[in-house]
């Protein structure tokens, strides 16, 4: 896609797409539930699929590797490393796959 199709430069070079974004069926007077429905939980929507992802990964994160509360009652290196070991794999799983399918497999399209 070309950027003159997709909106326009201006004298700084900002960059402005061709209209303004809408204002989500949330927020739109009269109520249209139907649409509030469509886009809460459609796809893409405002709920699903990240949303729901992110939400999904915090729970199985919280109930199969987080230690167990007693265990954090005291101020231990033990379980700060334990919490700190695991953020690590997940932000390395998390973006290294971002990284390689928006990188190096060209994941957006572009070439």
């Amino acid at each position: 896609m070309s950027e003159v199709s997709e909106g326009a430069r201006d004298h700084r070079g900002d960059w402005h797409p061709p209209e303004r974004a809408g204002v989500p069926p949330i927020w739109k007077w009269p109520p249209a539930p139907l649409q509030v429905v469509k886009w809460l939980f459609g796809n893409p929507g405002y709920l699903f699929p990240w949303n729901v992802m992110f939400a999904g990964i915090a729970i199985v994160t919280w109930l199969y590797t987080q230690p167990e509360l007693s265990r954090m009652a005291e101020f231990e290196i033990g379980w700060i490393a334990h919490i700190f070991e695991r953020n690590l794999i997940l932000l390395t799983v998390f973006y290294g796959g971002l990284q390689l399918w928006l990188y190096t497999f060209k994941g957006q399209g572009e070439k």
